[in-house]
């Protein structure tokens, strides 16, 4: 770890427990059964009557000067009732209070046993307030002032906590004011004050807390010095050293329920409040975040049972090899304590200081039962709170780094909270990050997945032309869905098709088969998206969609001409729904030529454009969405009379009956077992033959078989030594070839019907 990281991890290993001098916060609220002298019962929330009663039985309240007690109203001015006036009735305050004080001892980060004093109630009516002052001890031991609100209607008289170069405020009133039951705490060394109430009644408890049991008082913690030392450390190592964002661990563990501001233990409350407020000066972003290291590799060899293992062992077991692991962060909390929805980030071993301080015991780890050539594995996870830096100026890089799934929720947000997301230079600059760190979506035997759909939608609030053509010749050249095409119509609406023309033709031109992300059919659906979409055909529009049809024809022409040297790759790249998408498009742009080329390619394209399972789809589906009268009526009547004609081919023949059960298949293996397979075949009379020979002569009889396409079952006889394959003739082909007559008849049938229609 470089020298100025370690001294930044001493600097926070310096810290106590304490962190904050002032808290604030609201419970349930409990009726504290008040009664006042010369009132009785006071109801909550307290309206104007009941506050204007209890002024008539106040005094206005003195401050300390000195050795002196005064009453000043240029310095001070409030009502008071003193203990002796009012009695708190209810038994579940005292409860109420002591759920109360814990928090505030949590919040400030103390252990000891705090006890507290009632000393006075407080009624602020409009001009009320107090000039800053400090409180003075009023008790032995008293540290704290802890001031708690009852539900009154008002505005303004904000409480304004100032120490150590920070200041706090507080305010009771609004709508929240008048029905919940609010708090604020703060040492008494810190100078404070209350500024004008403008309208209603802010009326308070004011309690002194004091150490049960000791007379010495603690203080407000000082970290100022504190403060601006690690920011100092903090610059120094984002100025000189390799880092782009550190990672510092909590002293603590927290699960993620856990990682909270609020929940923070002991000295980690110190740790983030310093940090967070050296970051403040330097304009750096601070967040919690939960680190999971994640491992796996090979179990010891103790542990492993022939491949097996017992459950009740598994939590013992140990790892021996590391074959892979990886860090990442999650489950994001800014320095306000709000969440971010930054998904998953990676972070490098390298990133984080202090790496002793992470947990050495995993939270989970499972082991896998041997598999195939693989021996017994295990993984382990291994979670730990963390504080994450970095220079504010990096964000957008350090988010678009991590790739889409991180970036563009980010993008989004900072987006939503622009009133005008068009005027977003922001949003600008952090969409170009974004492109330029791109990163390929997953493709695996034709499954894919895009973030191409969520960038456009971004990219059509930002409204920015540049960054349009920019993501279609950088980021969604090559990732896409098909299914991008509605909004890159929409885009085009809004930019102009002649502004993205260019970039949208160099899009369809680099979907070559030779690309192995490339996709014939996703590219087609995306053209006749923008050709098809339902949207003003203006002479803009017609004359570019003209012009990314042609290149696509060129597109597909190489498409059908590729000989692939890895077909199973391609497996998902069909013709199927590609004439009814260009018919579709091509008839919308009037483009009678381009349709009848494409047209004259397919019907000359057997093998790509299957007469079953291209060209008879598409022309019943087409018959039923082309209108006689649109320039695309007479390609389809076409398409339907090749179809029909084919049908006709195959259908004015039936199929014949074998006349007996030779079949002439020529194999092409010539030992003995096959020479004698061939026998079998090729004689009319016989239908079944039995193979009495050993294992791997059978087995090599069944691959024969089956790779000649025999008409024949083959079972084995598991009788004798060696046993017998018995393999028995069936009408297999003949059955498939008239099912094959039957469905034909019945489709020339119904495009007949079609046609006469």
């Amino acid at each position: 770890m470089p020298e100025v990281a370690q001294q930044l991890i001493d600097l926070l290993d310096t810290l106590d427990e304490a962190s904050t001098f002032c808290i604030a916060g609201e419970m349930a609220p409990v009726l504290p059964g008040l009664e006042v002298d010369g009132i009785g019962d006071v109801g909550l929330p307290i309206g104007p009557v009941q506050a204007r009663q209890l002024i008539e039985q106040a005094e206005q309240a003195p401050y300390g000067r000195g050795e002196e007690t005064i009453v000043d109203t240029d310095v001070r001015r409030v009502w008071q009732l003193e203990p002796v006036q009012f009695t708190i009735h209810n038994p579940a305050w005292d409860d109420f209070m002591a759920e109360m004080v814990d928090a505030v001892k949590h919040e400030l980060g103390m252990d000891q046993r705090v006890a507290w004093d009632l000393y006075k109630l407080l009624i602020y009516e409009a001009g009320n307030f107090f000039a800053p002052h400090r409180d003075s001890e009023k008790v032995d031991g008293m540290f704290a002032t802890l001031v708690v609100n009852l539900p009154s209607r008002h505005e303004g008289g904000t409480l304004v906590v100032s120490h150590d170069s920070e200041t706090r405020m507080i305010d009771f009133g609004g709508p929240a004011g008048a029905y919940n039951m609010q708090y604020a705490a703060f040492y008494t060394d810190c100078k404070h004050e209350i500024e004008p109430v403008t309208s209603g009644y802010r009326v308070n408890l004011i309690y002194n807390l004091r150490l049960a049991g000791r007379k010495r008082q603690p203080t407000a913690p000082r970290n100022s010095e504190n403060v601006n030392r690690t920011a100092a450390l903090l610059a120094e190592l984002f100025t000189d050293g390799p880092y782009d964002k550190i990672a510092i661990p909590l002293a603590h563990e927290y699960s993620e329920a856990g990682l909270s501001l609020d929940m923070l233990k002991g000295s980690d409350r110190s740790r983030v409040d310093v940090l967070a407020r050296a970051a403040e000066q330097l304009n750096y972003q601070l967040y919690l975040a939960l680190l999971t290291h994640h491992q796996s590799g090979s179990v010891e060899d103790d542990w492993d049972y022939g491949g097996r293992w017992s459950s009740i062992d598994e939590d013992d077991a140990e790892m021996d090899e590391v074959f892979d692991e990886s860090m990442t962060l999650s489950y994001w909390i800014d320095a306000q304590g709000h969440e971010k929805e930054f998904g998953e980030m990676t972070l490098d071993a390298e990133d984080i200081l202090d790496p002793e301080g992470l947990s050495d015991t995993p939270s989970r780890q499972e082991v896998h039962e041997a598999t195939g050539n693989e021996g017994v594995t295990m993984e382990r996870w291994y979670h730990h709170g963390v504080i994450v830096l970095w220079p504010e100026e990096r964000y957008f890089r350090i988010l678009a780094s991590e790739g889409q799934a991180a970036a563009l929720p980010a993008l989004a947000e900072l987006i939503d909270s622009e009133p005008d997301p068009a005027s977003s230079e922001a949003g600008r600059t952090f969409a170009r990050e974004i492109i330029n760190g791109w990163r390929l979506s997953q493709r695996f035997y034709g499954a894919q997945s895009s973030h191409a759909v969520e960038m456009l939608t971004q990219l059509q609030r930002l409204a920015d032309a540049d960054l349009m053509n920019q993501f279609l010749r950088e980021g969604m050249v090559n990732d896409y869905s098909g299914s991008e095409g509605a909004l890159l119509s929409a885009l085009c609406d809004q930019f102009g098709y002649a502004s993205l023309a260019s970039a949208l033709t160099h899009f369809i031109a680099s979907q070559v088969p030779t690309e192995r992300r490339a996709s014939l059919k996703a590219t087609v659906e995306i053209v006749a998206d923008l050709c098809w979409q339902d949207s003003p055909m203006t002479d803009e529009r017609r004359t570019v969609c003209r012009t990314l049809a042609g290149e696509l024809q060129g597109v597909i022409d190489q498409w059908d001409r590729h000989v692939e040297t890895a077909p199973w790759l391609r497996d998902h790249e069909t013709r199927e729904g590609i004439v009814e998408s260009l018919f579709q498009a091509l008839s919308a742009i009037e483009a009678p030529g381009l349709l009848e080329s494409f047209l004259t390619h397919a019907l000359t394209d057997p093998k790509h454009y299957d007469l079953h399972t291209v060209l008879i789809p598409a022309a019943k589906t087409l018959h039923h969405e082309i209108d006689e009268q649109s320039p695309g009526a007479a390609s389809m009547r076409r398409l339907l009379q090749h179809c029909m004609d084919q049908l006709r081919d195959l259908t004015k023949t039936p199929v014949p009956v074998p006349a007996d059960w030779a079949q002439d298949i020529e194999i092409r293996h010539n030992c003995e077992d096959c020479r004698e397979l061939q026998k079998f075949l090729r004689d009319p009379e016989a239908r079944v033959h039995r193979f009495r020979v050993r294992k791997d002569r059978r087995q090599h009889l069944h691959r024969q078989i089956d790779s000649h396409g025999c008409d024949m079952t083959h079972v084995t006889e598991r009788k004798g030594s060696p046993q017998t394959l018995v393999c028995t003739k069936t009408r297999a082909s003949y059955e498939r070839r008239q099912r094959q007559f039957e469905i034909d008849t019945q489709l020339l049938e119904e495009l007949r019907e079609m046609a006469e229609a």
